[in-house]
């Protein structure tokens, strides 16, 4: 269900949209005529994805995993809903840990599995999808940091994903 509410203060309307997303609520914000409009709905479940990196990008991913430009070359970041084909895709410097973040995302589905933070999804194969970034991944939805030893991210690249 879709909800909506006018502000004309920025700082109420700040605290309204904080304390929506911290209920883990998808706002959309815009201002027409100097009122600050707030559209916003609870998602009706969530889903778990991974994301590969190393260690010299942890700490912008702490921040947020930014969409639709990121480090990577295709200019996009990548999730995977299975955690293997996120540990291949980390990039860890020689003997140092791979990193892989798991992030719990609310969605609405709205339009298409995936909607709003991803693009339509490429099924792999039963076990696993992935999808491109459509919107930025707050913080709040980071559940947990793998680190993975050098050694054992290696066996992964050997065995594909």
């Amino acid at each position: 269900m879709k909800y909506k509410k006018t502000h004309t203060d920025k700082k109420v309307a700040k605290l309204h949209s904080d304390k929506i997303k911290k209920r883990k609520g998808i706002v959309n914000q815009k201002t027409i005529k100097n009122k600050i409009i707030l559209e916003y709905t609870f998602p009706d479940k969530t889903l778990t994805v991974y994301h590969g990196t190393n260690s010299k990008h942890v700490n912008d991913i702490k921040k947020q995993l930014k969409s639709p430009t990121g480090y990577h070359s295709a200019g996009w970041y990548m999730v995977a809903t299975d955690f293997e084909s996120a540990l291949f895709h980390a990039t860890p410097e020689k003997n140092k840990d791979a990193i892989v973040f798991e992030f719990e995302v609310p969605l609405t589905n709205e339009k298409w599995f995936g909607y709003p933070y991803f693009w339509p999804a490429f099924e792999r194969n039963k076990k696993s999808s992935w999808f491109a970034l459509k919107k930025t991944l707050p913080k709040d939805f980071i559940k947990k940091i793998h680190k993975i030893k050098y050694k054992d991210w290696l066996k992964q690249k050997d065995l594909q994903y």
